[in-house]
């Protein structure tokens, strides 16, 4: 590894240059001020340090001026031009420059005219000074002929082998050299700013998480006082606040406030009016809209209650058979009573009219489709076979049947086939198995989904 020299001159490179020429100085000096050179190359770890004479000096002031800045120059670079060729402060200065240093130290950049040293070239033409060619048998200058100072970048892709070749000038290494640092210095780079992004963003987020951990304490706190609030005067309204303020954030407010809405249960109670005719109840059934009551009654049969006034809506005809239950369909429409004898009867829920009588109790279902309510019978003899036990039709389709599968797939089609009508029965007195009457297909389904039974 190359060790870094130490900084022993008062600058890195001293421009010397034509004043019609200052533009493109200018532009230099600036961009090579800005370059830093990667580290373990000879030069001092830091950016570049660029003098460049602004002014047109004379006599003992110009020497005096110009000679400290000369010799305390590591490098001398020369825009050359024909400007340049036939300026005399640019050859006075490369002739001071080498009175000290090395012509080896001496870096021409060539920007407008010839590059031609001998005498055959046009005068006028000619961009390398006399004292450089004096110095310099053949002068190999970066080439920026063409540059354009106000739209041309020095390190564009046109001129990068012009920019490197003055930077391998000035830090003594190989382009390959400097590029290979510089590719480990952008790595470098790429690393500690992807872990500073990743700090950041850790740091935002952890910032982030408080701020909305303090956001919702906020909101908890706030739910619970209008739970206490509501507490006394309305509880289910205070439980339900309390609740949402747990679920914020389990805050000892927010728990407090819980524990006093409950010490205060909502009264759910309904009066019943004397009037509805309850005496004796042995069965009750809510409506799904949760506004009536069915109450199946030992002596007065079945009467349909209104929640809120606790009067009596709606009086059902029976057989004067005794009762045992009722239940509302689930989207309300409907409702049946079964009696003791498990016959089950259907009315209408709104005006009470009696649809149809069924053998055994009935079962609402929810429904496979948008068409209506959906019921299963049970009847007493009813059994449970194994499907094990269910011997299919010789026709039952096979596991590569297009029908079958989406039965077998879909649960919905399923269900909806396992409760069509379809029954079983033994093939006379044989002990055997059961002969599959209709559903081979539902049969094949309900053992693809691991169903173990069928009524």
């Amino acid at each position: 590894m190359v060790e870094e020299v130490k900084d022993l001159y008062l600058h890195d490179a001293f421009i010397s240059y034509s004043r019609k020429d200052k533009p493109f100085a200018v532009l230099l000096e600036r961009r090579l001020r800005r370059y830093t050179p990667p580290s373990g190359l000879p030069v001092p770890k830091r950016r570049l340090n660029i003098f460049r004479d602004e002014e047109d000096f004379t006599g003992t002031e110009y020497y005096q001026a110009v000679g400290r800045h000369l010799e305390g120059s590591r490098k001398l670079i020369i825009i050359c031009s024909p400007n340049a060729q036939a300026s005399s402060f640019v050859n006075d200065e490369i002739q001071r420059f080498t009175q000290v240093h090395s012509a080896e130290d001496l870096i021409p950049v060539l920007i407008a005219g010839s590059p031609e040293t001998t005498s055959a070239a046009d005068d006028a033409d000619m961009a390398f000074p006399a004292a450089l060619c004096e110095r310099l048998e053949l002068p190999l200058a970066s080439d920026y002929r063409g540059f354009d100072p106000k739209s041309s970048n020095l390190h564009s892709a046109r001129y990068r082998t012009s920019w490197y070749k003055l930077l391998v000038d000035i830090c003594n290494s190989s382009r390959a050299e400097i590029e290979r640092r510089e590719g480990r210095r952008k790595f470098r780079r790429r690393i500690q700013w992807g872990g500073a992004v990743a700090v950041i963003s850790t740091s935002l987020a952890v910032a982030a998480f408080v701020a909305e951990k303090e956001s919702r304490s906020a909101r908890s706190n706030d739910l619970a006082n209008q739970a206490l609030g509501s507490a006394e005067s309305d509880p289910e309204r205070g439980t339900s606040l309390a609740l949402e303020a747990i679920g914020e954030s389990r805050s000892p407010l927010a728990l407090s406030s819980l524990r006093v809405a409950l010490s205060n249960p909502p009264n759910l109670l309904v009066s019943v009016s004397p009037d509805a005719g309850v005496y004796d109840p042995v069965g009750v059934a809510f409506a799904p809209d949760e506004r009536r009551v069915v109450i199946v009654d030992k002596q007065a049969g079945e009467r349909v209650l209104d929640l809120e006034s606790g009067q009596r809506v709606l009086e059902l005809a029976n057989d004067g058979k005794p009762l045992v239950s009722a239940a509302f369909s689930l989207d309300g429409a409907m409702l049946n009573v079964l009696d003791a004898d498990e016959n089950t009867v259907v009315y209408e829920s709104a005006s009470g009219r009696r649809i149809t009588a069924i053998r055994g109790e009935l079962r609402w279902l929810s429904p496979v489709t948008s068409s209506g309510p959906t019921a299963l019978t049970l009847r007493a003899n009813s059994v449970s076979l194994p499907l094990s036990d269910i011997l299919p039709m010789p026709r039952a389709p096979t596991a590569s049947s297009k029908r079958h599968a989406t039965s077998a797939s879909s649960p919905r089609s399923a269900r909806s086939a396992s409760s069509s009508r379809w029954s079983s029965a033994r093939r006379g007195k044989d002990p055997g198995p059961f002969m599959l009457v209709d559903g081979h297909l539902r049969h094949a389904a309900l053992l693809d989904l691991g169903t173990k039974e069928a009524l």
